[in-house]
């Protein structure tokens, strides 16, 4: 499939604020619009060239879908609220300048369930779309969006030796192609994945026992942390820790009392976190003074598993998404309900994909291969998306 500036085809995606380096236009700005009647699809195409916006749709939204045009000198709100007219449909703007079509629904109802079709049309271009997945996929709290510097070492508690094994495997290779370090065998764990049939007690325990292992180093970041890995009926959860480095890999800690430990010394161990992680390796984030170009690195993460929740589900797409929860800095709270992403696995059970998309995979690979250091987080998004961008082109942008 050809990507195109007009035209991209690609899974539904959730959209957050996000940079762009296109001039917003103001929405209040009078335009004369002649839209004639036709097919909704060809008629946002036509909005979108008319009033200079990134239009972005689920495919099957205007399958059958009939506008009635428009004409006038009316704001690009106006314009594109009478092509909807009647067709059930609504609009919302994020970033300003980019309008998302949704299905209208009743205050307070739920939101609709992601497709699998991969079929979402984004009038724009794949970078802005490469930016705007970067930026709703992580919090975009720091100033760089955290990867893994060290060797990544996996550990998987609660499953026969084979099974564990077989996801410890499947997430390195994983890991491998994103273009991050994977450790020898024998290393001390700081990805620790751990099966349970009652994970909302397991992560009660440790956010109880051990509230060290799950300091972030803010209160708020804390709180929206403890609330997002403590809340019951999670399939998943995860909580990470990272820590701010010097651009050349040194710890920066508090003052300058006391030098930071070596690179390669391994973590104390806190108190046990509990029976069924006993074993889990602990790395306490430490605070920072930042001195010139820094980096964000992730340190330790803990996932947890629930077997009882996520029974049933294809086992290599649950590999998939622990892949993702594991290598990325994804946020709890991301909502991707409209892309193509593994991460919609639990989210929309047999709509969403089975395995890493080129999304996914662009992103990881974006990641890691962009400068670690950034001075902001939309600056580090945009270097992301450069990556993403390449690579999506060269594929195709879609699988």
């Amino acid at each position: 499939m050809q990507v195109g500036l007009r035209a991209l085809l690609i899974a539904s995606g959730a959209l957050v604020l996000a940079a762009s380096s296109t001039l917003a236009v103001a929405q209040d700005e009078l335009r004369a619009y002649s839209i004639a009647p036709q097919p909704l699809a060809s008629a946002l195409d036509e909005f979108g060239r008319q009033s200079g916006r990134d239009i972005l749709f689920a495919t099957h939204l205007s399958v059958g879908r009939q506008s009635g045009g428009v004409g006038g000198r009316l704001t690009a709100d106006e314009a594109l609220r009478s092509l909807l007219a009647g067709t059930s449909l609504s609009f919302r703007v994020v970033d300003g300048e980019t309008y998302v079509i949704e299905q209208h629904r009743a205050r307070g109802s739920l939101a609709p369930a992601s497709v699998r079709s991969e079929e979402i049309i984004v009038q724009g271009n794949v970078e802005r779309t490469a930016r705007l997945f970067a930026r709703t996929i992580a919090s975009a709290s720091s100033s760089s969006f955290a990867r893994w510097h060290a060797p990544v070492c996996l550990s998987v508690v609660g499953l026969p030796a084979g099974d564990g094994q077989l996801v410890v495997d499947h997430i390195a290779r994983r890991g491998l192609e994103a273009g991050a370090e994977i450790d020898r065998e024998g290393c001390a764990p700081n990805v620790v994945i751990v099966f349970a049939e009652d994970s909302d007690r397991i992560a009660a325990e440790v956010a109880r026992r051990q509230r060290g292992l799950l300091d972030t180093g803010g209160a708020e970041a804390w709180r929206r942390g403890y609330r997002s890995f403590t809340a019951p009926g999670q399939p998943v959860r995860w909580w990470r820790t990272q820590e701010r480095r010097g651009a050349d890999g040194a710890r920066l800690v508090e003052g300058n009392a006391r030098p930071a430990p070596a690179p390669n010394t391994p973590p104390a161990r806190d108190a046990v976190l509990s029976d069924a992680i006993a074993d889990a390796a602990t790395v306490r984030s430490l605070g920072t003074r930042l001195r010139g170009a820094t980096r964000q690195e992730l340190a330790f993460a803990l996932i947890v598993v629930d077997t009882r929740r996520t029974a049933g589900a294809d086992p290599i797409a649950v590999a998939d998404f622990l892949a993702m929860a594991a290598l990325a800095p994804v946020s709890a709270d991301a909502d991707m309900a409209r892309f193509a992403t593994i991460l919609n696995l639990f989210a929309a059970p047999g709509e969403a994909p089975l395995r890493l998309t080129s999304w996914d995979l662009a992103y990881l690979r974006g990641l890691y291969s962009a400068p670690a250091e950034a001075a902001t987080s939309r600056m580090h998004a945009r270097q992301i998306a450069d990556v993403m961008t390449r690579q999506l082109t060269q594929e195709g942008g879609s699988r």
